[in-house]
């Protein structure tokens, strides 16, 4: 039967969303500040609205009587609480907002975690106003001769105001500006965990937890708070996913996840042996992750499963158990490197050997920056195959191809 889904957020990330609502045979109506944002061809009606004022969004829609069945959102969490409030209002299926809150809030989400003795880094808060006072009670506990820590708003997303700390004078000239990212005030200080750094994509539904894939992430040597390139590739030892794994469960059920995507980034820790959570969210993964890439190496339809889940339609296509440890598709997902300046265009090669299932790159007249966080990025491309070897000669052949023009 056909229903009205309501997206909320078109832009590139979930462009793969609203076309399965289409093929699904659903109309889809669209919440977006731009008319022309890239789900706008998919939608039959526009709520020209910024996504996060939902109250705004809801006048509109009873103003206009508009019968909705269900309200959707992926890869953002932004859009996560718009999500919430709507549904609810409408009277539809939703994610409880106490658990959308504590996962929004990164320090009340530690807190949540710690309580439940999930291993997370140490954590230290500072309220807006409090500046002064943060730093003079924590100034015998900071050992800036010892450890690096990691400043970031507790509310941000896309690592928009994290900074690296190794000093209390790094420390006093970063707080402004990581609480300029900050819409509730608050910022968190927290020990840096040096290890390798992991993403782990699921989803919980009836109670039961379904790991899907696994990425190893690696940063720009100019940001080490920005992934450049995730590779998943299968090279992760079966005893590093099990506790990659086993640690994000744990993270999911204390937070109380259900009937959702999982995104969770973790860091197995060089000292301890131990996997870290360094955060997670009631979502799918960024960058195509979960609209792309989980479907492409699981077969699993994670873009149903959201719309299913907000039509309140029991789910029949669940993933295969263990899928994560039966990888056969191979996928890199590669950002483009910094890079300063003017430029008119960008060119780049397309894989010899590989399936190109994403690229985004800028079409004309655009200007580079320093990585600061994920805005900074120009674009990014993601390519698959089942040889590994080819994969990963096509992604250096791709890096050789790239061109600049000014």
């Amino acid at each position: 039967m056909k229903k009205t889904i309501l997206l909320i957020a078109g832009g590139s990330n979930q462009v793969s969303l609203a076309n399965e609502v289409i093929t699904q045979g659903h109309d889809l109506y669209l919440v977006d500040p731009n008319s022309e944002a890239p789900c706008a061809k998919y939608s039959s009606i526009i709520l020209k609205h910024d996504t996060r004022f939902y109250l705004d969004i809801i006048k509109e829609i009873e103003e206009k009587k508009l019968k909705i069945d269900g309200v959707i959102s992926d890869q953002s969490d932004a859009a996560l609480k718009t999500v919430s409030i709507i549904a609810e209002k409408l009277g539809l299926p939703y994610k409880n907002l106490t658990v959308i809150n504590n996962s929004l809030n990164k320090a009340t989400q530690f807190e949540i975690l710690f309580k439940n003795k999930i291993k997370v880094p140490k954590t230290f808060k500072c309220p807006l106003g409090n500046e002064k006072l943060f730093l003079e009670a924590f100034e015998d506990k900071l050992l800036f001769d010892k450890k690096v820590y990691v400043l970031k708003p507790a509310d941000s997303q896309g690592s928009k105001g994290v900074y690296i700390i190794n000093s209390k004078k790094e420390l006093e000239i970063n707080l402004t500006k990581s609480f300029k990212e900050s819409k509730i005030g608050l910022v968190i200080l927290q020990e840096f965990i040096e290890g390798r750094e992991y993403s782990i994509d699921g989803l919980i539904s009836n109670g039961k937890f379904f790991p899907l894939v696994c990425a190893s992430k690696f940063h720009y040597l100019s940001n080490q708070c920005i992934d450049e390139r995730n590779t998943f590739i299968n090279d992760i030892e079966k005893d590093v996913l099990i506790k990659l794994i086993n640690e994000t469960e744990l993270a999911v059920r204390s937070l109380n996840f259900n009937e959702t995507l999982i995104h969770a980034e973790l860091i197995l820790s060089d000292v301890e042996d131990k996997a870290f959570i360094i955060e997670i969210s009631p979502r799918g993964g960024g960058g195509s992750i979960s609209s792309k890439i989980v479907p492409h190496i699981t077969n699993f339809n994670s873009n149903k499963f959201i719309i299913n889940t907000s039509l309140g339609e029991p789910t029949r296509e669940l993933p295969q158990e263990n899928i994560i440890f039966e990888q056969k598709k191979y996928v890199i997902m590669r950002f483009l490197p910094e890079k300063t300046g003017d430029f008119s265009k960008i060119s780049i090669d397309k894989p010899k050997y590989s399936n190109l299932i994403h690229l985004e790159i800028p079409k004309e007249n655009f200007q580079g920056s320093k990585i600061l966080d994920s805005r900074s990025r120009l674009g990014y491309w993601v390519i698959a195959n089942t040889n590994i070897a080819q994969l990963l000669e096509d992604e250096k052949n791709m890096l050789k191809s790239l061109k600049f023009f000014k």
